[in-house]
C-alpha cells in the first residue's frame, strides 16, 4: 500500500516552472539541430540561465518546507529532480555545441564556468606511411 505524501506548493510550482523551461529549450535545441540553425544554437544558452537560477534558489525551498517532516520527505526528491532537469538544460546547450561543429567544422564551447571558452577545430589523425595513426 502507498501512501499520500504532503506537498508543498511552492516547491511543486519551482519545479514545474524548470520543467516548462527545459521542455522549452530542448525543443529550441533539437529545431537548431534539424535546421543547422547556428544563431538559434547560440541563443542556448541565456536560455539555460533561468533554470540554472531556479536551480540555485531550489535547495532553499526545499529548506524552508523542511519544518514538516512529512512535506521535507516529498521535497528531497523532487530537490533531485530539480537538479535533474538541470542537467537537460546543460545538455541542450551542449547539443547547441555541436550544432556550431556540424556548421562550421570548429567546436567551440558556449558557456563554462570552469574555465575559458575553449576552441578545437577538427583535422583528421595524422597517418604514417604505413597508413596507422
Amino acid at each position: 500500500m502507498t501512501r499520500a505524501l504532503s506537498r508543498d506548493a511552492a516547491v511543486l510550482a519551482h519545479v514545474d516552472e524548470m520543467g516548462s523551461l527545459a521542455l522549452g529549450l530542448l525543443e529550441a535545441a533539437t529545431e537548431a539541430f534539424v535546421r543547422r540553425d547556428l544563431a538559434r544554437a547560440h541563443r542556448l544558452p541565456a536560455m539555460d540561465e533561468p533554470i540554472d537560477r531556479l536551480d540555485r534558489g531550489m535547495l532553499a525551498e526545499v529548506m524552508r518546507a523542511s519544518a514538516n517532516r512529512a512535506v521535507l520527505e516529498w521535497a528531497i526528491p523532487m530537490h533531485l529532480a530539480a537538479r535533474l532537469i538541470e542537467r537537460v538544460g546543460d545538455h541542450a546547450v551542449d547539443m547547441g555545441e555541436r550544432v556550431g561543429f556540424l556548421v562550421t567544422g570548429v567546436f567551440r564551447e558556449f558557456t563554462d564556468a570552469s574555465h575559458d571558452v575553449v576552441v578545437h577545430r577538427w583535422e583528421p589523425p595524422r597517418l604514417d606511411a604505413g597508413g596507422m595513426c
